[in-house]
């Protein structure tokens, strides 16, 4: 059975924290937050 989902955009995005409460972030490489760090995070359709 096909499933159609039309234009729906799914997005995601986690915390990584370590055991000395450290976070895990990327610093953005791509778009209107180049340079800027953020939690890792991504989308797709």
């Amino acid at each position: 059975m096909a499933s159609k989902r039309g234009n729906v955009w799914l997005g995601a995005a986690g915390l990584v924290v370590n055991s000395k409460g450290q976070w895990l972030v990327v610093k953005k490489r791509h778009g209107g937050l180049h340079g800027k760090w953020s939690l890792p995070a991504g989308f797709g359709k």
